[in-house]
C-alpha cells in the first residue's frame, strides 16, 4: 500500500504519521464534492484546500494535480464514500466532517447544500446530528479565536 507521510502540522492535528495515497486521494474528493454542493468551490474554499489543507496532509503533485482536475459537480458523495470504506485515512470519519464544515466555511459562507451535503456524509457514516452541531460550534468557536488573535496581533502592529 502506498502512503505518505504527513508534515508535523498534519501530524498534530490528525494524530496520525502517514496515510493511505488512494484514501487520501478520495478523501480529498469528497471534500471538493462538500465544498462544491451549491455548485462551486469559491477561491477561499479552493485556496483552504490546496494551501491549507493538502499542505497539512503532505499531499505530492500527483494528488494536487488529480484534485485540480476533478469534477465535483458531477461527482457522487456516496460513490466516494463507499471507495473510502472503512479504511479511512485520517483515523476517524468524524475529521471528514470537520474538514468540510471548516473548508465550506473558507469564504464566510456555509451554503444550505453544503450544510445537506455535510449531513449526507455524516448520515452514510453514522455520525449523528449533535456530533455535527458539536463540530459545527467547534469550527465556529475556533474562528472566533482566530478572529480576536488578529485583532490583537493588528492592534500591535499600529
Amino acid at each position: 500500500m502506498e502512503t505518505i507521510k504527513l508534515n508535523p502540522a498534519g501530524k498534530a492535528i490528525y494524530g496520525v504519521p502517514e496515510v493511505s495515497t488512494k484514501g487520501l486521494r478520495k478523501y480529498g474528493m469528497a471534500l471538493l464534492t462538500i465544498a462544491g454542493a451549491d455548485d462551486e468551490v469559491s477561491e477561499p474554499e479552493m485556496n483552504c484546500f490546496m494551501n491549507v489543507w493538502a499542505h497539512n496532509v503532505g499531499a505530492s503533485n500527483d494528488l494536487i494535480r488529480d484534485w485540480s482536475k476533478f469534477d465535483y459537480r458531477s461527482a457522487n458523495l456516496n460513490e466516494i464514500l463507499d471507495e473510502i470504506g472503512s479504511d479511512f485515512p485520517l483515523r476517524s470519519s468524524a475529521t471528514l466532517i470537520y474538514d468540510g464544515v471548516h473548508m465550506s466555511l473558507a469564504d464566510d459562507e456555509y451554503a444550505l447544500e453544503e450544510r445537506d451535503a455535510v449531513m449526507k456524509t455524516a448520515a452514510f457514516l453514522n455520525i449523528d446530528k449533535f456530533t455535527v452541531r458539536n463540530i459545527e460550534g467547534l469550527i465556529e468557536l475556533e474562528r472566533a479565536g482566530s478572529k480576536i488573535r488578529h485583532s490583537i496581533f493588528k492592534q500591535d502592529a499600529n
